[in-house]
């Protein structure tokens, strides 16, 4: 990798934290998606090279994934924390 390829990394990765909010929101959706290809799901962006993360760092910038938080439900029978 030359001093270009780096830059143009380090530029992506920065611009894929905006998108996601954050380094560890990215870190988190970087290491999911990563996973799901892992497993086989079909890539959403032609990428050249074949590691997952570059992969799933491209689909983010294509704005092809986002992460989703979910709020955890109360089990059934518990009481919802007080407001």
């Amino acid at each position: 990798m030359d001093l270009s390829d780096m830059t143009r990394h380090v530029t992506d990765i920065r611009a894929a934290e905006v998108r996601v909010g954050g380094k560890y929101a990215l870190t988190t959706l970087l290491q999911k998606r990563a996973v799901e290809l892992m497993r086989g799901a079909p890539r959403l962006v032609e990428a050249k090279g074949k590691d997952l993360t570059e992969i799933a760092l491209q689909e983010i910038l294509a704005g092809k994934i986002e992460l989703v938080v979910v709020e955890e439900q109360p089990a059934t029978g518990e009481a919802a924390p007080a407001a």
